[in-house]
C-alpha cells in the first residue's frame, strides 16, 4: 500500500510540475533581417476580419522593443504541441511569435538546429508586446 501512494504521489508530482526550459531566441532570430508582422482586427461595421501586413526594418522602433523582449524572455518556456491561432503573427524565416491582443500567453515555434520544428508558450503580462499593435 505504502509503494502505491509513494508511486501515486511521484505521478502527482511529475503532472503538476511545470517542465519549463530555458530559451535563448536570439539563437533563432536574424537580426540583420526585417520580421514581417500580420494584424487581424474584426471590423466592427461588417464584422470580417481584417488582415494587415508590414514588415519590421532592422533598427526600427518596433525592431529594437521586439529583439529587447526576446533576450529578456528566456525563462518560463514551455513545449505545447497544441495548434494556436492569434490576432498578431511575428514571422522571420522559420520563426513565428503569435500572440493575442489582452492575452497573458504567447506562443513562439521555430526550427531547431537539429532541423525538428520545436512549439513553446509562455506567460507573458498583459500588454507586455502591445507595441506590435499600436500605431
Amino acid at each position: 500500500m505504502n509503494r502505491i501512494v509513494n508511486f501515486g504521489l511521484l505521478i502527482l508530482t511529475l503532472l503538476f510540475s511545470n517542465c519549463s526550459t530555458y530559451l535563448e531566441l536570439e539563437d533563432y532570430l536574424d537580426v540583420s533581417t526585417p520580421f514581417n508582422l500580420t494584424n487581424q482586427t474584426i471590423d466592427t461595421e461588417t464584422g470580417l476580419t481584417e488582415r494587415k501586413s508590414e514588415t519590421i526594418e532592422v533598427n526600427s522602433e518596433k525592431w529594437k522593443k521586439l529583439i529587447d523582449w526576446s533576450t529578456g524572455k528566456r525563462e518560463g518556456w514551455t513545449t505545447s504541441p497544441a495548434s494556436y491561432i492569434g490576432d498578431i503573427s511575428v514571422s522571420q524565416g522559420d520563426f513565428r511569435l503569435i500572440h493575442t491582443r489582452g492575452s497573458k500567453g504567447v506562443v513562439i515555434a521555430f526550427t531547431d538546429k537539429e532541423g525538428k520544428p520545436k512549439q513553446y508558450t509562455n506567460v507573458i503580462q498583459e500588454g507586455e508586446l502591445s507595441f506590435l499593435y499600436e500605431q
